[in-house]
């Protein structure tokens, strides 16, 4: 079992003292078990999940960014209260098929909401929607399939109305006094679904947060350079201050990376610890590898890495 206490004198202090010095003189740094362990995003949402000894209806999910609904129907048939949110038309009425063909005692513990989740309720976000696990909050286009957003602008851009978590969180109609665990993928707007979820983390509500850190998206959605690290002080930082730990996982990359760019993403072992520096070492690879392609005369890869952060409050019981 690895637990939030033991993890870092265990499974990595015993191994490694040079690492175990600089997390604990360094709080505003990653524990890198996990990621030294290979966990990927969908496996730890899993074994998290099933680490819950008797999930009911009062124990919550939140999947933010669902695509499909998958994981989300994964965790209410364990017995876990479901709340899942997508911005993009066409995905979330694939969500409602996949809903529709599920026993009643199952969808009765389900809530499927076709808003954009941001920083503020009621408002309205301009989303970039033809229905793949590319969608996206307009301002960001560094994916590799971004052509297809331009080539259908008049009909992939949607206006979508925001939802702040804080606001379904604590409003009385919702009754959620904690969630279990929550799980976010925006590409690249996570910064503004933390904003709106200042109250909950501070208040310690959330016990297991699951998110995409995709730094490249993350800067241009701030409309800032790539290497600003906005990211750092917008989520990673508060997160630490309200008394999470934050675990990094493995690396990824988008197919088209291909087999000649650097494959950062085999290299489970060797990234920087500091959130600055971190930062800095996935912005760095992504810079190299779209001035290398374009010198060469192919394709820029444009996306860069990016990895998944599980942060944990102050709990005791992680995995099994």
């Amino acid at each position: 079992m690895i637990t939030s206490r033991n993890a870092k004198s265990h499974l990595v202090g015993n191994q490694n003292p040079i690492i175990w010095t600089e997390i604990k003189n360094n709080k505003y740094s990653f524990n890198p078990v996990l990621r030294q362990l290979g966990f990927d995003s969908d496996t730890l949402y899993d074994k998290i999940l099933k680490s819950h000894p008797n999930p009911t209806a009062s124990h919550v999910v939140i999947e933010v960014g669902c695509f499909r609904l998958d994981q989300s129907m994964a965790a209410s048939a364990l017995g876990f209260r479901t709340l899942s949110l997508d911005a993009s038309p066409l995905n979330f009425q694939k969500m409602k098929e996949q809903f529709e063909r599920l026993p009643d005692e199952q969808k009765s513990r389900m809530e499927l909401y076709p808003k954009a989740v941001s920083d503020k309720s009621g408002k309205i976000l301009e989303f970039a929607s033809i229905g793949g696990t590319g969608d996206h909050a307009v301002g960001v286009h560094i994916d590799q399939g971004n052509a297809k957003y331009v080539n259908n602008r008049d009909k992939a851009v949607v206006q979508v109305e925001t939802v702040a978590l804080d606001d379904l969180i604590m409003s009385s109609s919702s009754t959620i006094s904690s969630v279990f665990l929550l799980k976010v993928d925006v590409q690249g707007h996570e910064a503004s679904v933390f904003r709106g979820l200042s109250k909950s983390i501070k208040g310690g509500k959330i016990r297991y947060i699951l998110f995409e850190y995709w730094v490249d998206a993350l800067d241009q959605a701030s409309k800032q350079d790539f290497g600003s690290c906005t990211a750092v002080k917008d989520i990673l930082i508060p997160l630490v201050d309200a008394g999470y730990d934050l675990f990094d996982l493995s690396v990824s990359a988008h197919p088209k990376a291909g087999t000649k760019v650097t494959h950062a993403y085999t290299q489970r072992y060797y990234r920087p610890l500091d959130f600055k520096a971190n930062c800095h070492w996935f912005a760095s690879r992504g810079a190299a590898d779209r001035k290398a392609m374009v010198n060469n005369g192919e394709e820029p890869y444009t996306m860069g890495y990016w990895t998944d952060i599980l942060a944990v409050y102050k709990g005791e019981l992680m995995i099994v």
